[in-house]
C-alpha cells in the first residue's frame, strides 16, 4: 500500500504504525518517503526479563536489537558511534548501554 503525502496518508500511517496522535512525525515528505529513504532507526526485537505475574517490580536487563540504515557514503562505524552517544544521554540512572556491531554492509 503506497501512503502519501499529505493529511489523510498521515493519519493512516499512525493507524498503522501505532504512532500516538500527539507524538510527531519528524522528516520531511510523506510517510511513505520516511519508510523507504533517508537514514533511519529500527527497533528490530526486545529481549528483557519476564513482566508477568509474580515478576520483580524492576527488571534487571533489557537488550534491544536495533537496525540502522545510514546514507550512502556514510562512515558506518560513526554512525552507530553517534546513535550510542545519543542513547547513553537518554539512559536512566543506572544503565550503562553497549553495543555490538553485526554489520550486513558491503564491504
Amino acid at each position: 500500500m503506497e501512503l502519501g503525502p499529505g493529511q489523510a496518508g498521515q493519519e493512516e500511517f499512525r493507524t498503522l504504525a501505532g504512532v500516538r496522535g500527539d507524538a510527531a512525525l519528524t522528516g520531511s515528505g510523506g510517510p511513505g518517503r520516511l519508510l523507504r529513504s533517508g537514514p533511519a532507526v529500527t527497533v528490530a526485537g526486545i529481549e528483557a526479563s519476564p513482566a508477568g505475574h509474580g515478576a520483580p517490580p524492576v527488571v534487571p536487563y533489557v537488550r534491544v536489537n536495533l537496525s540502522l540504515r545510514s546514507r550512502p557514503g556514510q562512515d558506518s562505524q560513526e554512525v552507530q558511534r553517534r546513535l550510542v552517544t545519543r542513547l547513553a544521554a537518554l539512559r536512566p540512572s543506572g544503565a550503562a548501554p553497549t553495543a555490538a556491531s553485526r554489520s550486513r554492509a558491503a564491504a
